[in-house]
């Protein structure tokens, strides 16, 4: 892997890190990789695609790959919801589709609390908007959504079938945490997509306030 990585990219553009035991064996490995991207989904993706070139390179059968972390440039840092969202996407791509959806999930939740408070310091004095929360962050009980609806100036449910499939991924969500129940692929990557494309509508729904 090492030397195919070598022959692939350029050195400054990726690096092998070994961990070492203390008997001077090697231990896991991991690839890390600077690629240019617009979003964080899309850095996940060119990794992955990397990944998969590089292994194959190596005469490697395929294998979906682990992403431990994503850190954005230096002025521009991934916020947490971000890496939320890339670390559920790398539990889906290793198998672990459960912990994918309620990865998602969480990152909702931050998010949602966020903005909120986000946009109660626009338009409220800073002592008052601190003890102005949503009742539950994901949004679904009816005084959450009223103050979603205050703030932002239109209900969230204006998303129309994303809403719809959003209460369908919770859901799912609360039958891995609560039933133990079991999610496939496609549940995982449902989750996660309309967890993203939800975040992004209430990012423009808000954008009043910015």
């Amino acid at each position: 892997m090492r030397d195919a990585a070598i022959d692939m990219m350029p050195p400054e553009r990726h690096g092998v890190v070994t961990e070492v035991f203390p008997d001077g064996s090697d231990g896991r490995s991991v690839l890390v990789l600077d690629v240019d991207a617009g979003s964080l989904g899309g850095a996940v993706n060119q990794a992955t695609g990397t990944w998969t070139r590089l292994r194959s390179q190596a005469g490697l059968t395929p294998k979906p790959p682990s992403i431990g972390f994503v850190v954005g440039p230096i002025d521009e840092p991934a916020t947490y919801h971000e890496e939320l969202l890339a670390k559920a996407r790398g539990l889906a791509m290793s198998g672990h589709f459960e912990y994918a959806v309620v990865a998602a999930q969480t990152a909702f939740e931050i998010y949602a609390r966020d903005l909120i408070r986000d946009v109660g310091l626009s338009v409220m004095p800073p002592a008052v908007a601190e003890f102005v929360k949503p009742r539950s962050a994901g949004l679904r009980d009816k005084q959450s959504q009223a103050l979603f609806t205050a703030l932002i100036g239109r209900p969230i449910s204006d998303s129309g079938q994303l809403w719809t499939k959003y209460n369908e991924h919770v859901l799912r969500r609360n039958g891995v945490v609560h039933d133990g129940a079991s999610v496939d692929q496609a549940g995982a990557d449902e989750s996660i997509a309309v967890v993203r494309r939800l975040i992004h509508w209430m990012e423009k729904a808000a954008e009043k306030h910015a």
